[in-house]
């Protein structure tokens, strides 16, 4: 329905004989920017899990987050983490929007700023910082890269016949000291909609290189653990609904690491005190770890982990799918945490 300043919302009912419900009432300030005003709840979409609450920016909106000056660096939720309270949104230098609500990573439309699609879920991004960095050669740097145009019409215009300086969304675990770096598409965008290709590599080493850099300056360590995301990337079709990945961004990565770091780090190398490990786990000599022999060893180390984490690593070891890691899937698993 339209009105004189705005327009209205509203679901017909066909099963209830066409009635009308009103939703939602959208009335302009301006020619630019509107306010939304929900008429009800939506008590039905609650625990619904294919319905994602969405904010839209708008220029000039308190959430808009500047770059200062020419620096590619910018902290969005201002060294907080993401909670679901959170909402920030800015340019990146390629011109493509992010922006973080609802406890979510989104990229926005450079146009239109309409949402486009998610780029980390809140089971991969609750409880860490977001931030950009630097992370192109030196010598390739453009002035005022960072900066967009915000002329009506013309929104993103500065880096339409480049890509930008190259930047690195890094996610921040205060906690474990653990970076995640999230990378790209190979369009540029960022929202999880594409089986990932690997050709570029090298853009991605140097974002992981940037991420180490600014661990290591942070937690004031030698080395720091960087992880790159990229979605699930398990179809084509759609949109990613999470993007934790299990043995990569997930809790199961890090229970691995935990075993390979205390007493498995010094099997690493040496293929026979891998096999006499894998032979004091599976006590019952089947040849396989099942989910019991599994927990036995894990809780030896970690007494907290619980029954799902457990089930997640032996998800992101199991190659073949039959529920147990084989000697062949423990020996890879274990040389590439």
């Amino acid at each position: 329905a339209e009105l004189t300043d705005g327009f209205e919302i509203c679901t017909v009912n066909h099963a209830a004989g066409g009635t009308v419900r009103l939703d939602a009432t959208i009335t302009y300030t301006d020619s630019n920017h509107e306010i939304g005003a929900y008429a009800h709840e939506h008590a039905e979409l609650t625990d619904n899990v294919n319905f994602v609450k969405v904010y839209s920016p708008s220029e000039g909106d308190e959430c808009y987050i500047e770059y200062d000056g020419d620096d590619l660096s910018i902290d969005p939720i201002k060294g907080n983490c993401v909670g679901d309270d959170t909402i920030a949104w800015w340019y990146m230098s390629s011109g493509h929007v992010l922006g973080v609500y609802d406890g979510r990573l989104i990229e926005y439309c450079p146009s239109t700023l309409a949402p486009l699609g998610l780029v980390v879920g809140p089971d991969e991004l609750q409880g860490k910082r977001v931030l950009v960095v630097g992370s192109g050669l030196q010598e390739c740097r453009v002035d005022n890269a960072a900066r967009i145009s915000v002329q009506e019409g013309m929104e993103g215009a500065d880096c339409a016949d480049s890509e930008g300086e190259e930047q690195a969304v890094l996610l921040v675990d205060d906690a474990s000291g653990a970076v995640t770096v999230v990378q790209p598409n190979e369009d540029g965008s960022y929202w999880r909609k594409i089986v990932r290709n690997k050709m570029i590599r090298m853009k991605e080493k140097r974002r992981e290189q940037a991420a180490a850099a600014y661990a290591r300056a942070t937690f004031e360590v030698e080395s720091a653990p960087v992880v790159s995301s990229w979605g699930p990337y398990t179809s084509i079709v759609g949109t990613a609904k999470t993007t934790g990945v299990p043995g990569l961004t997930k809790e199961a990565s890090r229970q691995w690491s935990t075993l390979s770091g205390s007493k498995m780090g010094e099997w690493k190398v040496v293929g026979q005190q891998i096999k006499k490990t894998f032979a004091e786990i599976d006590q019952d000599h089947s040849g396989f770890l099942d989910k019991t022999e599994l927990r036995q060893a894990i809780t030896a180390l970690d007494p907290t982990c619980s029954d799902t984490t457990i089930s997640e690593m032996i998800s992101s070891a199991d190659s073949d799918g039959d529920g147990k890691i084989a000697m062949d899937e423990f020996v890879k698993i274990m040389l590439n945490v």
